[in-house]
């Protein structure tokens, strides 16, 4: 683990046996913490956000879309409450239409900052790598 830009990426004060990836001083874990966009960040707010919304925890699973090639879609249901989860595992923007009837409430968590779905929405543009969790609703 890169863990800061000191020496031997702040791993060990001895000589490592394995070359320390030159990229440490910018990729390290002290880095991560200092930047408010960083991965490390993104999974602090998906930890509260699991711990305000029991669907995620407790909620029925169900694949909503297990053909499609790109996107692992999923809802977690508990009660009156319905989240859904969009992984887009592709590099190209991609127009994701909602099967089922579902439709956007709210944005909750996205790890691509900026662009949201209208309320209402039952087409969804997921940018490349994108995961996104959605309260959603019928139509």
């Amino acid at each position: 683990m890169q863990w800061t830009a000191g020496a031997n990426a702040g791993f060990s004060t001895g000589r490592p046996w394995l070359a320390v990836n030159p990229n440490y001083p910018d990729i390290n874990a002290a880095a991560q913490v200092d930047d408010p966009d960083s991965v490390f960040h993104h999974h602090r707010r998906l930890i509260a956000l699991r711990r305000r919304q029991p669907a995620l925890i407790h909620g029925t699973y169900t694949d909503i879309d297990p053909t499609h090639e790109q996107v692992f879609g999923y809802t977690r249901t508990l009660g009156e409450t319905t989240l859904l989860v969009l992984i887009h595992m592709g590099r190209d923007l991609l127009d994701y239409e909602l099967p089922g009837g579902l439709v956007i409430a709210e944005t909750l968590l996205t790890n691509v900052p900026g662009v949201a779905p209208a309320v209402g929405s039952t087409t969804v543009t997921l940018s490349g790598w994108q995961a996104t969790i959605y309260t959603v609703g019928p139509e």
